[in-house]
């Protein structure tokens, strides 16, 4: 049976069929946050600043950062002329790279981050001076995604979105018809909430209990007044009580310490709980972030790929940002038709050293240019700077390092 085309509606094929409602972000001029830990406890964005301060928090975000950093860009020439890409490589040096990304990677904290970019002209031709993080609490989004500046001085919105090559927005995993991206933070909301007051209870619980009280239980039939005499007298001599020291009492029942309840103890199990369930939050895993009670080499080996990948996941989705300053040193010094230079981070797995070893000494060729810049091999300046070891005929580089440890042992005394 002959398969029929169906009939193309060009208009349908080319429009958004199913779009935002824009009544209220006609009506308020921006879209509010539909981030739910902020609609739903009313807290603002400037939370996530608070649970920073959070010491687990804090380095668990540090790990995620250093993680992604570790992934370099580079900016390869692809279809761009010679001195278009020379351009670039100048007006966008690695550490005007690197603090860009630092500064983007403030999304993982807040669901998005947007940084200013400021601009010199030397000569007519426009360089990058400088890139400045600024506060996400004083940006909105529209019901399209464009940026809008809250003006702290009259309430209202000032339009970004008009305003070319001067702001970057990066969005941390990315939601559904959600221009303001995810917090990492927002999965953790109520473990660093439940952390916080068991901590405070335990503060509470150590001030009260952390020294002792000695208590004194006495008989007696005299009067009230006596009886709030003698207790203050005894209480005065206890207090001075010192450790080796001895005291006697008369017409003493008994004499009780008064320690810390074994109910307060509980609350540790609660913190960990708090931090495995963090750690979750922001990394995926725990065994790569904790010194796990249970857990094996290999699951922790795991955990730390699942770390990796979430990393090389960021590092994707910030490329299109850091291509977008690219674009705009080449649109603003040779024009917007110009190929451009491109941005790729290397995310591809390699080998180790100590299997790049064996390679070279089974005679498998590698890449020189690797050794001097993925391995970390000090490239030489010259001849005269260059060291090459002597091997003996027939011997490769590992198999000399093993038979030069085996001269060792026999060199090793007896005795």
């Amino acid at each position: 049976m002959k398969k029929e085309t169906q009939k193309i509606d060009a208009r349908t094929l080319s429009a958004r069929v199913i779009t935002l409602d824009t009544a209220l972000s006609s009506f308020m001029g921006y879209m509010p946050n539909p981030d739910e830990v902020l609609r739903d406890t009313g807290e603002r964005i400037s939370v996530y600043r608070e649970m920073r301060t959070d010491p687990r928090i804090k380095s668990l975000i540090a790990l995620v950062k250093s993680t992604i950093l570790e992934f370099t860009p580079r900016i390869e020439q692809g279809d761009s002329k010679p001195q278009v890409y020379k351009t670039v490589s100048e007006y966008i040096p690695q550490s005007l790279l690197y603090g860009l990304e630092k500064r983007l990677l403030s999304a993982i904290d807040y669901g998005y981050s947007v940084v200013e970019v400021v601009w010199e002209n030397t000569d007519g031709w426009w360089k990058v001076a400088d890139v400045v993080l600024r506060k996400p609490e004083r940006f909105a989004f529209d019901a399209e995604g464009r940026l809008k500046y809250k003006d702290p001085n009259n309430a209202e919105l000032l339009d970004l979105y008009n305003q070319s090559y001067k702001w970057l927005v990066f969005r941390h995993d990315k939601d559904a018809e959600n221009p303001y991206g995810t917090s990492a933070l927002k999965s953790c909301y109520w473990a660093w909430k439940f952390k916080k007051a068991g901590s405070q209870f335990w503060i509470m619980a150590a001030e009260k209990f952390s020294v002792p009280s000695i208590l004194a239980l006495f008989d007696t039939t005299e009067p009230e007044d006596k009886i709030k005499e003698r207790a203050l007298g005894l209480s005065e001599m206890l207090s001075t009580v010192q450790s080796g020291s001895g005291a006697a009492l008369a017409n003493i029942k008994d004499v009780k310490l008064l320690t810390s309840p074994e109910k307060v103890s509980e609350f540790r199990s609660l913190m960990e709980w708090c931090d495995q369930q963090i750690s979750y939050g922001i990394t995926g895993q725990s065994l790569a972030t904790q010194e796990a009670e249970f857990g094996s080499r290999a699951q922790a080996s795991v955990h730390k790929d699942v770390l990796t990948l979430l990393a090389k996941g960021a590092c994707r989705d910030m490329t299109e940002v850091l291509q977008r300053l690219v674009s705009y040193v080449v649109e603003l010094n040779y024009g917007p038709d110009e190929a451009e230079p491109q941005i790729r981070f290397d995310l591809e797995e390699h080998t180790t050293w100590e299997e790049l070893m064996q390679a070279i000494d089974r005679g498998v060729p590698v890449s020189k240019q690797s050794l001097y810049t993925r391995y970390g091999v000090p490239e030489p300046a010259g001849e005269d700077d260059t060291f090459v070891r002597e091997t003996q005929a027939g011997m490769g580089p590992l198999a000399l390092a093993m038979a030069d440890e085996s001269k060792k042992k026999a060199r090793r005394p007896l005795f």
